[in-house]
């Protein structure tokens, strides 16, 4: 059996990079249907270790990649719930030096006519 090469999934494990590097994490839905078929189809290539070990060194590099960009997720919605605590309410001292939290209720602002 001749040897063949991952031309196809390693054009898609690049593009799958570039989209994590650009933060757009719509392309990787399309990307994914494709590189699940041609990771399918890996175990029925005649491939060198030479072509193993570059398709393994991508699908590393692109793991590493998509940990960084959950853990980045992570702390952004770990950061915009503290920022939304921080509206709805704030820590103050009272006179003794004792940690009081106040909420923040609505702000009615009186008219008068």
């Amino acid at each position: 059996m001749a040897e063949q090469k991952p031309t196809a999934l390693l054009k898609l494990l690049d593009d799958e990079r570039a989209a994590l590097l650009r933060g757009d994490y719509a392309d990787l839905d399309e990307l994914a249907p494709s590189k699940q078929k041609l990771l399918a189809r890996l175990g029925e290539q005649a491939l060198s270790e030479r072509n193993m070990q570059r398709v393994a060194h991508a699908v590393r590099r692109n793991q590493a990649l998509l940990a960084a960009a959950i853990d980045g997720m992570r702390a952004a919605r770990g950061r915009m719930d503290g920022l939304r605590q921080q509206r709805s309410s704030f820590s103050t001292y009272d006179k003794s030096g004792q940690r009081q939290q106040v909420d923040a209720g609505r702000t009615v602002i009186e008219r008068k006519v």
